[in-house]
């Protein structure tokens, strides 16, 4: 349909980083995706999944949870996708900033349930992933070093589309792991797939990256080189949570690049402190979650 292919090119400008015009073909995928008393729509979950993916990449996060949960919700009813469950592990990082982590782990565990009762092993993969992902993010090398050892992935492999999160998450480890030479080398992959195919959104997560393994391995010049392309690529569509998510060694390091896009450092900044003001107090806002997993 007509509302499938504008949420599929919204998709890929998302990837080649030009959200403004994605948002725009999610507007008019929603208007169409409608039926009897303006109900929306199964076939809307994809746009709703991207404007929520679209405005938490720009740190925007309470839209970016109501856009998501609605997205799973209508997707839940036109079965599963990729989109989909990246959406729910998203809502479930969220649900982690806001302090709320019990609620997080809860999210990822109804989210792997409801793909285990699919029996798809593509699915169950994906979700694995996921999974590995929000463990590191969440402080535990341990349990998603159990996921690397069952992925069979290897820091000397080719990047494949279909496994691309999948490698990010093994970069991420072999980072936690203190093993920098070796995700040096599934970087140089990484970028090599993601500049072949212009996905500047998956270009922009391995520059950071590489400033992370650089760093460790004591390359001055090199890290700041790193970070500077990743900042000139965020920049002009406003993506943040790409510094903010990756610990807190990237924002500590940005002023030393602020001199090549210095608002968009400036704002990287702003949203650091902020994170940082916000996970030292308690939370007593109820946050919006799915009405099933």
């Amino acid at each position: 349909s007509v509302v499938s292919a504008w949420s599929s090119l919204a998709w890929l400008l998302h990837l080649q980083l030009e959200p403004r015009e994605a948002v725009a073909l999610c507007r008019q995928a929603l208007e169409r995706a409608v039926g009897p008393r303006a109900k929306p729509l199964p076939l809307a979950g994809q746009a709703h999944v991207l404007l929520g993916l679209i405005a938490y990449d720009r740190d925007e996060l309470a839209p970016a949870r109501e856009h998501l949960v609605q997205g799973v919700e209508l997707s839940r009813q036109s079965g599963p996708s990729s989109g989909a469950m990246q959406a729910a592990f998203t809502l479930a990082w969220i649900q982690a900033l806001s302090g709320d982590r019990e609620a997080a782990l809860a999210t990822a565990s109804g989210t792997r349930q409801a793909a285990s009762q699919l029996n798809l092993p593509l699915v169950d993969a994906y979700v694995a992933g996921c999974e590995a992902e929000l463990a590191l993010r969440l402080g535990s090398v341990e349990a998603a070093a159990r996921w690397g050892e069952r992925a069979g992935l290897s820091p000397a492999d080719t990047v494949q589309y279909e496994r691309e999160g999948d490698y990010f998450t093994f970069a991420r480890l072999l980072l936690a792991q203190d093993r920098p030479t070796e995700a040096q080398q599934l970087l140089d992959s990484l970028e090599q797939y993601a500049q072949a195919r212009g996905l500047g959104r998956s270009l922009l997560t391995a520059h950071i990256l590489r400033a992370k393994a650089e760093r460790a391995l004591g390359h001055a010049a090199e890290t700041l080189a790193s970070l500077e392309q990743a900042a000139h690529l965020a920049a002009p569509a406003g993506y943040l949570r790409a510094f903010l998510d990756e610990g807190p060694t990237v924002p500590e390091l940005l002023p030393r690049v602020r001199h090549a896009v210095p608002a968009f450092v400036d704002r990287v900044l702003d949203a650091f402190a902020n994170q940082q003001r916000e996970a030292a107090a308690p939370s007593v806002t109820a946050q919006p979650s799915l009405v099933e997993p």
